[in-house]
C-alpha cells in the first residue's frame, strides 16, 4: 500500500499532466483570439481609413460638378437681367427722343412702345417716375410709388422687387436716371418732370430659367437681397422664413465647411459652394452675386441627385472592397479553427487519461477538505463580525458623503453661472435665494450626522418653531428638481385643500423626511420616470392643529413584499441589478420613520415590482395663529381652466382675505369686469405659449391705466422662466404648486420691498447692539450685515472683554446683546451668567441673543438656562434675527445728539 508522501507526489503528476494540456488548449484558443482580433481590427481601420478617402473625394467631385452646373445656369440668369436693362435703355431712348409734352402724350408714347416691342406677351409694363414719386404706366397714372427710398440719392439705376403696385404678382422694377428730366405739363399752370424711366417685369419669368436639367429639376432658386431677405423663390423651397441666410446659419455643416466661411469665399469671389444638413437632408448649395442687379441668388439641391453616376460607382467599389475583406477574414477564420479543433482533440484524449487518476486522488481530498472547511468557517465567523462593524460605520460615512455633496454641488454650480454668465437682477436673486436654500440644507445635514446616534439611542428632541410650508416646499423643489432633471424625470409637485399655510414644527426634520423619500424616488427611478410630491390637508378634529399627508409616488423599479418587511431597518437595500448601481446604506428609510413617528405621525409604504412606490405620511402639525399675510393685494384675478389650482387658489385666498375672480380664458377675463378692479393677474399655464405676450398686451388693454400686476403661474423654476415671461410684458412669475408666501414675495420684489410694498424699512434699523465675537472674519461678515439693515454694533473678541465692557454701559445705550459661545477666557454661557449676575442694573433686562454653531435642541435649553433670551444659530440670519429682535423689543425711541 502506497504511503501519503508516494500519494502527494502521484497528485501532483496528474494535475501537472492536466495542467500542460489546459496550458496547450488555452495557448492555442488565445492564439487564434489574437489573430483574429488582429485581422478584424485591420479590416475595420482599412475600411475607416478607405471610407474616409471616397468620403473626401465624393465631396470634391460633388463641389467640381456642382461649379459647372451652376456657373451655366447663374450666367443664364444674367444675360436675362442684361437684356432687361437694355430694353430699359431703349425706352429711354425714346422718350428722350420723342419728349412728350403732357401726360396724355406720355401716356400714348408709352402705349405705342407697349405695343411695338410685344411687351404684354412677356407680361412686362412700361413705367415712368416723375420727381414727385408718382409713377406712369401705358395704362395711365398710377400714384405715388411706396418704396420711395429707394429714389434716395439719385441713383443711376435702381432695381428691386416688390408687390405692392399689383394684387397678385411679384415684379421685377427697373429704373433708369435720364440725362436731361422730360418736364410735362400736368394742367393749371402746373408741370412735373420726369426722372427715370423703366420697366416692371413679372418675377415669374425667371422661372424656366431656375429649372436644372443636370439634377432632374430637383434643385431651388431663390433670389435675395444682400442681408439675404427672400424676394423670390421657386416652388417648393425647403428654406422657410423670411431671411435666407439665417436659415444657412442654423443648418449642420459637413466637411469642416460653414456658412462664415461660404460668406467670406461670397465676398471675396463672388461665388461660394457649401454642403449642410437641414431637416435631416442633406444638400449642397452655391452662393453668386449678380452683375447686372444687387441680388445673391441661393442655389439648392439635395445631395443624393449631385454626381450620382460617381456616387454609385464609388458605393459598389465599397461593396466589392467590403466583400473581399469578409472573405478573407472568413478565410483566415476556417483555417485557424481547422488547426485548433484538431489540437483540442489531443487534449481531449489527454484529459481522459488524467480524470481516471484524479478520481482516486479526489476521494483522499475530500477528507481534509471537510477538516479545513471547519477551520475555515470558524474563521469566517470571527473576520464577518469585524467587518460588519467596519461595514456598518463605511455605509453610514459613504451615505452622508453624498447628501453633504448633494447641497454642495447645487452651491458650486450656481456660483459658477453667477461667476461666467451674464445675469439679471431678477435671476442673480434667485441664485442667491438658492444657494442660501442649498447652504442651509447642508448645514441641517451636518446637524443630522452629528444626531445620528442620539436618533438611534431615542434621545433626540425636536425643535418646535414657526416654519413657512411654502418656504419648507421651495427648499426641497430646489434640491430635489436638479436632481430629477438629471435624470430626466417627470418631476411635479402638487397641493390640495391646503388651509394653513404657518405651521409650528420642527422644520429641518420636516424636510429632511421629504428629502429622503424624494431622493429615494429621483434614484431609484430608471431615467425618463415620473416621480410627484402630493401634499393634502385632510379634516382634523383638533382646531389648533392641521393634519397634512404627503404622498411620494414614483415609476421607479418596485420593491417586493419580503422586502417591504424589512425597509425601514437601518442599512436595508433591495438588492437587483438596477438598485446595484445606486449608491447609498439604506439609513434614509429608518431615518424618515424615527422621524415621523417622534413628530407623532405614521408612515406606510406601497409597491410593485417593475412599476413603482408610494410613500404615505400623515402628519398632526399646529398651527401658527400668530402668523398673518401681508401680501398688499384686496382683489386677484386667475386665468385658468384647471381645476387642481382653481381650488387650492381659491381655498388660499379664502383664509387670506382675498376676493377671487376666475376667467377660463384670456378672453373671458378680457370681456369682464374683474380685470378692472384686480389688484393681481395670475395667468396659468402660459409660459411656452407663443402668444404669451399678445396675452399679456390683452389683460393691460382690458384693465385700463394703473392697471393691476400681472404674474405667469405654471410648473418651472422661477430663475429659468422669469426673465422671458418679463420680457413678454409681465411683472414677474410665480412658481405651482401656489403657496401665499411665494405670491408675497413676488409682489415684494416688484415693488422693491423687504417687507410689504410701501413700506422699506426693517425693523433693525437705527438699533445698536453690543457684540461678542472670537472670529475677526465672522466679526465683519456681522458688521456689514447689521449695517445693510441700518443697525450697527461694537464687537468685543471674548467673553471676558464683552463682561468688562458691559460693566460701563447705560440704559438704551444698546439694544441687545449678540453673544457667542465658544470664546477664549471666557465662553457666551458664562459671560451671560456674569452679565445677569453683575451690578449694572441693565444687565438683568437687556435682551441676550446666543449666536452659535451648535443648533441642537439641548444647545438652544442650555443657553436659555444659562439666562439668554434667545437663540440663533450660525450663520446669521438677519431675517430670523428682525423677527427675534420684533418680538423681544419695541422700535427704540430716537436717539439723543446733543440736545434732547
Amino acid at each position: 500500500m502506497p504511503n501519503h508522501n508516494d500519494k502527494q507526489r502521484g497528485l501532483r503528476s496528474l494535475v501537472l499532466k492536466r495542467a500542460d494540456a489546459d496550458f496547450s488548449s488555452k495557448q492555442a484558443k488565445t492564439v487564434f483570439m489574437v489573430f483574429l482580433a488582429i485581422v478584424i481590427a485591420g479590416a475595420l481601420l482599412f475600411l475607416n481609413m478607405y471610407g474616409r478617402y471616397n468620403d473626401r473625394v465624393l465631396y470634391e467631385e460633388r463641389l467640381s460638378q456642382m461649379g459647372e452646373v451652376t456657373t451655366e445656369l447663374f450666367d443664364g440668369l444674367d444675360d436675362i437681367i442684361d437684356s432687361k436693362w437694355h430694353a430699359v435703355d431703349t425706352q429711354v431712348n425714346y422718350l428722350c427722343d420723342e419728349s412728350p409734352q403732357d401726360v396724355e402724350a406720355l401716356v400714348s408714347l408709352m402705349e405705342r412702345q407697349h405695343r411695338l416691342a410685344n411687351l404684354g406677351d412677356e407680361g412686362t409694363d412700361i413705367i415712368m417716375v416723375d420727381d414727385k414719386g408718382r409713377y406712369y404706366t401705358q395704362t395711365g397714372p398710377k400714384g405715388s410709388m411706396q418704396e420711395m427710398d429707394h429714389l434716395l440719392g439719385n441713383p443711376e439705376r435702381i432695381n428691386y422687387v416688390t408687390t405692392t403696385m399689383t394684387t397678385n404678382k411679384t415684379l421685377m422694377v427697373f429704373l433708369e436716371r435720364l440725362e436731361q428730366p422730360v418736364r410735362l405739363s400736368l394742367g393749371d399752370g402746373q408741370d412735373t418732370k420726369i426722372v427715370y424711366a423703366g420697366l416692371l417685369c413679372n418675377m415669374e419669368e425667371l422661372e424656366p430659367y431656375f429649372s436644372c436639367e443636370a439634377y432632374d429639376g430637383a434643385n431651388n432658386v431663390i433670389v435675395v437681397d444682400n442681408d439675404g431677405s427672400k424676394l423670390f423663390s421657386s416652388n417648393n423651397s425647403p428654406i422657410r422664413g423670411h431671411n435666407a441666410f439665417s436659415v444657412l446659419k442654423q443648418m449642420r455643416y459637413l466637411h469642416g465647411s460653414s456658412f462664415d466661411k461660404a460668406a467670406a469665399e461670397l465676398e471675396a469671389n463672388g461665388v461660394a459652394y457649401s454642403n449642410a444638413v437641414l431637416d435631416d437632408e442633406e444638400y449642397y448649395y452655391a452662393l453668386s452675386r449678380m452683375d447686372s442687379a444687387d441680388w445673391t441668388l441661393v442655389f439648392l439641391v439635395p445631395a443624393r441627385y449631385v454626381a450620382t453616376n460617381t456616387v454609385e460607382l464609388v458605393n459598389t467599389t465599397v461593396k466589392l472592397v467590403m466583400g473581399f475583406a469578409f472573405a478573407l477574414v472568413t478565410a483566415c477564420a476556417v483555417a485557424i479553427y481547422i488547426v485548433l479543433r484538431a489540437k483540442q482533440r489531443q487534449v481531449l484524449e489527454i484529459e481522459h487519461k488524467n480524470a481516471e487518476g484524479l478520481k482516486r486522488v479526489n476521494a483522499e481530498l475530500d477528507t481534509k477538505n471537510e477538516e479545513l472547511e471547519f477551520a475555515v468557517r470558524d474563521a469566517q465567523v470571527a473576520r464577518s463580525q469585524a467587518e460588519a462593524s467596519n461595514h456598518a460605520k463605511s455605509d453610514f460615512l459613504a451615505n452622508m458623503s453624498h447628501d453633504i455633496r448633494t447641497p454642495m454641488n447645487a452651491i458650486v454650480g450656481i456660483t459658477n453661472l453667477i461667476e461666467h454668465g451674464t445675469t439679471s437682477p431678477e435671476q442673480l436673486a434667485d441664485y442667491i435665494q438658492k444657494i442660501k436654500l442649498s447652504s442651509n440644507h447642508m448645514l441641517s445635514l451636518i446637524n443630522d450626522i452629528l444626531d445620528m446616534s442620539k436618533i438611534e439611542s431615542d434621545k433626540v428632541e425636536l425643535q418646535l418653531v414657526p416654519v413657512s410650508l411654502a418656504e419648507q416646499i421651495n427648499q426641497v423643489d430646489n434640491i430635489i428638481r436638479a436632481q430629477a432633471l438629471g435624470r430626466h424625470h417627470e418631476f411635479h409637485i402638487f397641493v390640495n385643500d391646503l388651509r394653513h399655510e404657518y405651521l409650528v414644527a420642527d422644520g429641518v426634520r420636516l424636510r429632511q423626511t421629504i428629502l429622503n423619500l424624494l431622493s429615494n424616488a429621483v434614484k431609484y427611478t430608471p431615467d425618463g420616470g415620473q416621480v410627484e410630491l402630493s401634499i393634502t390637508e385632510l379634516n382634523s378634529g383638533d382646531a389648533d392643529y392641521a393634519r397634512l399627508l404627503f404622498e411620494v409616488t414614483d415609476t421607479g423599479i418596485g420593491m417586493d413584499e419580503e422586502f417591504l418587511k424589512y425597509i425601514f431597518d437601518p442599512f436595508s437595500r433591495a438588492e437587483s441589478s438596477g438598485t446595484n448601481k445606486v449608491q447609498g446604506t439604506g439609513l434614509g428609510m429608518a431615518i424618515a420613520k424615527n422621524i415621523v413617528e417622534l413628530m407623532g405621525g405614521s408612515i406606510e409604504v406601497e409597491s410593485t415590482p417593475g412599476k413603482g412606490s408610494k410613500f404615505t405620511v400623515v402628519l398632526d402639525l399646529a398651527i401658527d395663529k400668530d402668523a398673518s399675510y401681508d401680501i398688499g393685494v384686496e382683489r386677484m384675478l386667475l386665468v385658468c381652466g384647471e381645476q387642481r389650482l382653481k381650488r387650492n387658489v381659491s381655498m388660499r385666498c379664502e383664509e387670506a382675505g382675498i376676493v377671487l375672480d376666475v376667467a377660463k380664458s384670456v378672453e373671458d377675463a378680457c370681456a369682464g369686469a374683474a380685470a378692472h378692479i384686480a389688484d393681481v393677474i395670475l395667468l396659468a399655464g402660459c409660459v411656452d405659449d407663443p402668444a404669451l405676450g399678445a396675452s399679456i398686451a390683452a389683460l393691460r388693454e382690458a384693465a385700463g391705466e394703473d392697471g393691476p400686476l400681472v404674474f405667469c403661474i405654471d410648473y418651472a423654476l422661477r430663475g429659468q422662466v422669469t426673465q422671458r415671461v418679463v420680457a413678454a410684458g409681465a411683472d414677474g412669475f410665480v412658481s405651482r404648486p401656489f403657496f401665499l408666501a411665494e405670491l408675497e414675495g413676488v409682489v415684494r420684489r416688484v415693488y422693491g420691498s423687504t417687507a410689504t410694498p410701501t413700506s422699506d424699512t426693517s425693523v433693525l434699523n437705527g438699533m445698536r447692539f453690543l457684540c461678542a465675537e472670537d472670529n475677526q472674519l465672522n466679526a465683519e461678515i456681522l458688521s456689514a450685515l447689521l449695517e445693510m439693515s441700518g443697525a450697527s454694533c461694537e464687537v468685543c473678541p471674548d467673553g471676558a472683554a464683552i463682561v468688562e465692557r458691559f460693566a460701563s454701559v447705560k440704559p438704551g445705550e444698546f439694544d441687545a446683546i449678540l453673544m457667542d459661545i465658544q470664546m477664549p477666557r471666557m465662553n457666551g454661557l458664562e459671560a451671560t451668567r456674569a452679565i445677569r449676575m453683575g451690578a449694572n442694573p441693565f444687565g438683568a433686562v437687556i435682551p441676550i441673543i446666543a449666536m452659535t454653531a451648535n443648533a441642537f435642541s439641548e444647545d438652544v435649553r442650555g443657553s436659555l438656562e444659562a439666562g439668554m433670551t434667545a437663540h440663533t444659530s450660525k450663520p446669521i440670519d438677519i431675517s430670523l434675527l428682525e423677527k427675534t429682535m420684533e418680538k423681544l423689543v419695541a422700535p427704540p425711541p430716537p436717539r439723543s445728539g446733543g440736545d434732547s
